[in-house]
Parts: structure tokens; sequence; C-alpha cells
């Protein structure tokens, strides 16, 4: 019997602003499982970014839901230099400066 097609969870968007020559590189992060709870601490983050706004991935059943992953606003960090900060629930972090992106295949761990 076939395997169905493996699922990935964002878990960081690393976006740049400017050109080739120069610009400013920002990311987004989820907090590691059992940390969204708690506060925006650079300990904290486990993973650098994410997709904010559901973009953590798709459930088998299509309903985006994940028991394993909180993917509420308030699990994800935004980092910029030196500050480190909860997500708002106006940004998205999949944007059209969205450089890289890291994902984790589901049932791989932590």
């Amino acid at each position: 019997m076939d395997e169905p097609a493996p699922l990935y969870d964002v878990v960081s968007v690393i976006n740049h602003e400017g050109t080739m020559s120069d610009g400013h590189y920002t990311a987004f992060a989820r907090k590691a499982a059992g940390e969204a709870g708690k506060g925006a601490g650079a300990g904290g983050a486990g993973g650098a970014g994410g997709a904010g706004k559901g973009a953590g991935g798709e459930s088998r059943d299509g309903s985006g839901s994940d028991d394993r992953t909180d993917d509420s606003v308030s699990s994800w960090l935004s980092f910029n230099d030196t500050i480190v900060k909860p997500l708002n629930e106006d940004e998205d972090a999949c944007t059209s400066n969205a450089y890289l992106l890291v994902c984790r295949r589901r049932g791989d761990g932590q």
C-alpha cells in the first residue's frame, strides 16, 4: 500500500528588504513545542520564523489543524536585530520579502 505524501510545517521565514548589494534581514520563527505560552525571549525561540496566519502547513484532512503544533499568532516570534517580540496579529510572515523558508517534516520529532 502506498504511504501518504509527507507533510511539512513552515517553522521559519527569513526576510530580506533592499537590493542585491545592500539590505536588511529579519526573521519570523515558531516557538518550540511547549514554549508557545511563554514570553518572547531569545532563549524561548525554537526555530526561526513562521509563516503566521496559517502558513504552517495543511493537515491531512485539509482543515489546517495540527494536533502537534500551535498555529496561533502568539506561537511565532519576530526577530529584527536585537529586538525579539511576538508576531502581531495583523502581520503575515509570508510576504514578498520572504527569502528563505525553513520547514520541518511532520512526524520527525522535534
